[in-house]
């Protein structure tokens, strides 16, 4: 009689996926959850990339393939470019899959479910395609399965195009004497219109944060720098909108803007204007009172002398309260004020030369008081007749 060995413990520590249609856990199940049939930006919100945010993803391979190309670190941006305009493409990689299955367990309970229940078992899924696309799909999933709790929650697939901190002019003194960081580009404009100039020639940028200027923008400056943030920001992305400082000599100016500030992002977030980004107004929400610890109100009521720009350390402050203040849409480094060197040759020249071969120093002149005085000659010969020769016929 033949015997057959059957290994129990690889049977029951193994999951097939089944057929698409049916099995939450394949790359190509429909699944409804509200990630796929939109854009890729919904599941991935921190790319950067504006062709990769706006391709609409279907199942969970489409999604997978674009944070797989965005993420890929050995693509230029011209062969990401046309990997995502290609139809048929099936590039993959463990990381992409990794982000991936962690967008869509956080937003599907049916995956999430399906994929817990399969945890610390090995996954059996069936062939993609029916030729062979440079990759073991199986051996992929089950390595993105285990690096799927190192994905970062804030990652960057351009690290090139940095956070865009725009301030009015009082703040002049950012550009020059805050230290520099790869992740802030800081410009500081003289009007709305300047500051659009400018962000048309920046590369684009999926975070801006916006410090409205202390005095009233003209209509047409507001439309050339919508304009330019829409350029921006036109496929997702997030524009926070902070007050400049508060001053109690400006304040009727300072709630003039707030109004029109609040106007901005009612036209930016209305439903003609079809605009992705997420906009958080924390200038015209303002009331009569300002939330504690606002940036508004970061440097006192009285910061500055007439129109004096903001000191180095000033602007670190506000800076840095604006960067608490919006945790919880973008992230920023922490700033610091450029610390003053000391002049090098100066000081190396005094200790190559000693005391001893320095002549010494002369003596300061005493000043003299400028004084007047009376002088009583009568009384002064009284005083002194005792040392005075005395002089007559009688002392011959």
């Amino acid at each position: 009689m033949r015997s057959v060995r059957i290994n129990c413990k690889e049977t029951y520590f193994r999951v097939d996926i089944g057929s698409p249609q049916e099995d939450p856990l394949h790359l190509f199940h429909p699944c409804t959850c509200n990630i796929f049939r939109t854009k890729a930006q919904t599941a991935l919100p921190s790319l950067r990339s504006d062709l990769a945010r706006s391709k609409p993803v279907n199942n969970m391979f489409e999604l997978a393939n674009v944070a797989s190309i965005v993420l890929d670190p050995f693509w230029g941006d011209r062969r990401k470019e046309e990997e995502l305009l290609a139809k048929d493409s099936k590039h993959l990689t463990v990381l992409g899959l990794a982000h991936a299955i962690a967008a869509h367990r956080s937003s599907c309970y049916a995956f999430s479910s399906a994929l817990r229940n399969a945890r610390g078992k090995r996954i059996i899924h069936p062939p993609l395609f029916p030729a062979f696309p440079g990759y073991h799909i199986q051996s992929y999933y089950n390595q993105a399965i285990e690096r799927m709790d190192q994905i970062p929650k804030e990652y960057d697939d351009s690290p090139a195009n940095p956070t865009i901190v725009a301030l009015p002019l009082s703040f002049l003194r950012a550009e020059k004497e805050l230290e520099e960081n790869d992740k802030v580009k800081v410009m500081v404009y003289s009007t709305l219109d300047g500051l659009a100039s400018q962000l048309n020639e920046q590369t684009i940028s999926a975070a801006i944060v916006l410090v409205w200027p202390d005095s009233m923008p003209s209509t047409l400056h507001l439309n050339h720098v919508m304009h330019a943030l829409e350029r921006h920001l036109q496929c997702g992305g997030t524009l926070d909108m902070y007050p400049p400082p508060y001053e109690e000599r400006r304040s009727e100016v300072w709630h003039s803007v707030k109004k029109v500030c609040a106007e901005v992002a009612e036209v930016l977030t209305g439903p003609a204007r079809g605009f992705d980004a997420r906009v958080v107004d924390a200038y015209g929400t303002i009331d009569e009172t300002v939330p504690l610890g606002h940036p508004a109100t970061s440097l006192g009521v009285s910061p500055r002398r007439g129109d004096d720009k903001f000191h180095p350390w000033q602007v670190a402050v506000y800076l840095n309260q604006v960067r608490k203040f919006a945790m919880n849409t973008l992230s920023l480094p922490i700033f610091f004020a450029v610390k003053k060197k000391k002049d090098v040759a100066n000081v190396k020249e005094a200790l190559h030369h000693s005391t001893e071969d320095q002549p010494p120093k002369k003596k300061a002149k005493m000043m003299k008081p400028q004084v007047m005085y009376l002088r009583d000659a009568k009384t002064e010969r009284r005083r002194y007749a005792h040392a005075m020769k005395q002089k007559g016929r009688h002392y011959k």
